[in-house]
């Protein structure tokens, strides 16, 4: 009996700390551009820190970000991927808790999907 628990304690404790690390689809990169308001302004999404009026952002694209998106079925930052930058920007105004509007430094098309580091 004492050997059974013990067999099921260790089980249940294998698998509570295999299921934190996993994954959903719903897992966020740090920031996301969602919407262009025109070829300077753009509203993002960040979540982790708050942002606040001022603050310096990196605006950056992933390399094969897209099939990975594919394969896996989730939004985790690809950390073995070549990142490049786009340009860079400003915190304009604060929309929402995890919405931002910013203005890039100079005028340019940036995707839908970008994302966006704090400086």
């Amino acid at each position: 009996m004492k050997q059974k628990f013990l067999i099921l304690s260790c089980f249940f404790t294998l698998v509570a700390g295999c299921s934190s690390h996993v994954t959903t689809s719903d897992n966020l990169p740090v920031g996301e551009v969602v919407s262009n308001v025109d070829e300077q302004t753009f509203h993002a999404q960040y979540k982790g820190r708050n942002l606040k009026v001022g603050d310096h952002v990196t605006i950056l694209k992933y390399e094969d970000f897209e099939s990975d998106l594919k394969d896996h079925q989730s939004r985790v930052l690809p950390l073995r991927k070549k990142k490049t930058v786009i340009g860079a920007g400003v915190i304009s105004s604060v929309l929402n808790d995890n919405y931002y509007e910013f203005k890039s430094d100079k005028p340019q098309h940036i995707p839908e999907g970008a994302f966006i580091e704090k400086l």
